[in-house]
């Protein structure tokens, strides 16, 4: 397990993570973008990310603004390894 430690708050890690279709953020992605042309915030939704030259399609299960989460899926096999992450914030 991998853990972070957010030297901001919640609300300001939030805003920056809460658009599903940007996830850029990571450092390891290099361009995201929706595939089916709806909203970061829309279940259903389908972001396409590039990480090097693999593309991994992922679509948006779940989400909540209030409670800042979202949950997402992904089509066909993944490409790269996940690791769990435990986040805290400082």
């Amino acid at each position: 397990m991998c853990e972070i430690l957010w030297p901001i708050l919640p609300d300001e890690v939030w805003s920056k993570i809460r658009d599903f279709n940007e996830d850029t953020w990571t450092g390891e992605v290099s361009k995201s973008w929706s595939e089916n042309g709806k909203s970061g915030e829309a279940i259903g939704a389908v972001r396409i990310i590039q990480v090097g030259s693999a593309r991994i399609r992922q679509d948006l299960r779940g989400y909540s603004n209030e409670e800042r989460f979202y949950t997402c899926g992904y089509f066909g096999s993944r490409h790269f390894p996940f690791m769990t992450i435990k986040q805290r914030y400082a």
